[in-house]
């Protein structure tokens, strides 16, 4: 399988942003689907862009996890977000796609409340610890 990273690391990335970027990585894919003849790894790094907030997760960044699911690394940490992107995240995670999650550091308000659902819906998901290309099983880095 082959994979595509995206590092947009620090860039001053703001909401308005994820509109353009999330229609060009679903516009690219759909043009290169036949070409792969197993899904698309994607890396995702969004991470140190205060400008993302829960806003931009759960209208940008959840609809194309729907189109892209395979989303091995998807990195948050130092962004805005919050409970709501949580919330709007929770069910990609569960299904077992993610590798890597890196969400520290996080700028918007985090409750206990939704960080223990998360917990529980992962767990509830069945779909960690996985199983790896190369043999054996692996856990959710979180």
């Amino acid at each position: 399988a082959g994979s595509v990273r995206v590092s947009l690391s620090g860039r001053n990335i703001r909401d308005a942003d994820l509109d353009s970027l999330t229609r060009f990585l679903r516009e690219w894919q759909e043009c290169n689907a036949g070409r792969f003849p197993h899904a698309l790894d994607l890396t995702l790094d969004l991470s140190c862009n205060p400008g993302i907030s829960d806003y931009g997760i759960a209208v940008h960044i959840v609809p194309l996890l729907r189109k892209w699911p395979c989303c091995r690394r998807l990195k948050l940490y130092q962004t805005s977000v919050g409970d709501r992107a949580l919330r709007a995240l929770t069910p990609w995670i569960s299904r077992g796609y993610a590798h890597e999650l890196h969400l520290s550091d996080l700028g918007g308000e985090l409750s206990s409340e939704v960080v223990l659902n998360l917990l529980r819906a992962i767990h509830g998901g069945g779909r960690y610890p996985y199983w790896k290309n190369s043999g054996g099983r692996a856990s959710l880095w979180l």
